[in-house]
């Protein structure tokens, strides 16, 4: 069961292609261990990054639509990332222009497969996820009816953070 889902979600994340998203190369299992090949992205937190370069306000917006756009992609993908928090949205300098990656696609969830404890959870009680960027519905224990909108509401509690610094 873990190894199927592993190649399912490994096989969504790999068809998720923008800029803005960290590329996934290849995928596998070796000497029973699995493995996901990705670009390496040298980055610091996006919050970081805004807060070090003194972003305008109107220039931290324009950060966060590129991440708003990588987001959608995922939903449009059937991929929900369920860890959306500054630390897994990376901003890299090329050409000197930042330039936004998402990462972290570990607890992404495919939103096309049956929801159940097991995916939700890493164990009783374990809750998967960030709780300070997490929504409510993913908070709770019986978190069945998290969709895209969870993420939407991490990218708002990151917005906040973006504007506030808190």
């Amino acid at each position: 069961a873990y190894e199927q889902r592993f190649l399912r979600e490994a096989r969504a994340l790999a068809r998720l292609n923008h800029p803005n998203i960290i590329t996934v190369f290849d995928f596998g299992k070796t000497q029973g261990l699995f493995y996901f090949v990705m670009e390496y992205v040298k980055g610091i937190p996006i919050t970081d990054y805004c807060d070090q370069a003194k972003l305008s306000i109107e220039q931290r917006l324009r950060l966060l639509i590129s991440v708003c756009q990588a987001v959608q992609h995922a939903h449009l993908k059937g991929i929900i990332h369920r860890d959306l928090k500054p630390s897994n949205i990376l901003v890299c300098l090329f050409d000197g222009e930042p330039i936004v990656k998402v990462i972290d696609f570990g607890l992404a969830k495919a939103i096309h497969q049956p929801l159940t404890e097991h995916t939700l959870f890493t164990a009783h009680g374990m809750m998967v996820g960030t709780p300070a960027y997490m929504s409510p519905e993913q908070a709770e224990f019986n978190n069945l009816d998290v969709d895209t909108r969870t993420g939407v509401f991490s990218l708002g509690v990151v917005l906040y953070e973006l504007l506030t610094g808190t």
